[in-house]
């Protein structure tokens, strides 16, 4: 969500560009409102992509690690970096099943804590959205006529 050329939160900050750069062109200012909806889809996505990954448990704070630094190396370096991206991969792996095995276990709540945060985000989510397909409907309709 976060990473890998989406400019973040999904791609919605690009869409509010696109917007803001449409309503201009086409001289409608409703097209402001609309990269309004979608520039708090970008905060709502974030959310979930941390929620996904908490701070909270130990394991899952070394794989956001190992994510974004794998992703540094890709993004900046060379062909050269391959092995860096296989040890990354490989220390990932296990710590995957680790993470597994945690999830299973729900030790101090964790397990339920993590679904109910991420299930709070995804309903938000889904508000955020809808509302933002609603805004962008009528804003297309009103154009159309």
């Amino acid at each position: 969500i976060e990473i890998g050329g989406t400019g973040g939160s999904a791609f919605r900050p690009m869409y509010a560009n696109f917007l803001e750069e449409a309503g201009k062109i086409l001289g409608n200012p409703g097209y402001h409102e609309l990269a309004l909806a979608y520039r708090a889809a970008a905060r709502g996505w974030s959310d979930i992509a941390s929620a996904v990954l908490p701070e909270y448990w130990p394991v899952l704070v070394k794989i956001k690690s190992l994510i974004l630094e794998k992703n540094r190396i890709f993004e900046e370096e060379d062909s050269s970096s391959l092995q860096k991206l296989l040890d990354i991969n490989h220390k990932m792996e296990s710590l995957m099943y680790q993470a597994a095995r945690e999830l299973d276990e729900n030790q101090d709540g964790k397990r339920d804590k993590l679904l109910s945060d991420l299930k709070e985000k995804i309903l938000r989510i889904y508000e955020i959205e809808r509302e933002a397909a609603l805004k962008m409907k009528t804003l297309v309709e009103t154009t159309e006529t």
